[in-house]
């Protein structure tokens, strides 16, 4: 189940690559799923984290929408988004190596 969770956050990654406004805003939907990812899927999620970095970092309409932030008159109307989702990104990449690891533990101990 964790490799079906971990292929949907890639294809959803890669898909939300070419659908501008929208597709920085499914890289939150697709680090959730790679949070799922864990074990067997582990892999899986990771890739599409990554690609959801690049897919961030690349992304016009996001740093169009951060230029509109810095060209307003002094105030601060809309938050960071860009530097938003990059957090999202490395809390479920952390999440991810966390149960990961802990899953592993969990699997040591059950075959000794």
């Amino acid at each position: 189940m964790q490799k079906g969770f971990g292929f949907a956050a890639i294809i959803i990654a890669v898909i939300s690559f070419f659908i501008p406004f929208i597709g920085p805003w499914l890289t939150i939907l697709t680090a959730l799923l790679a949070i799922l990812a864990y074990g067997p899927g582990f892999s899986f999620g990771l890739a599409a984290i990554i690609v959801n970095f690049l897919n961030i970092y690349l992304s016009p309409s996001i740093w169009a929408m951060n230029a509109m932030r810095d060209m307003a008159d002094g105030h601060q109307h809309t938050p960071y988004i860009p530097y938003t989702l990059f957090a999202v990104q490395i809390v479920s990449l952390i999440i991810l190596i966390f149960i990961n690891i802990k899953q592993n533990k969990v699997k040591k101990i059950e075959q000794k």
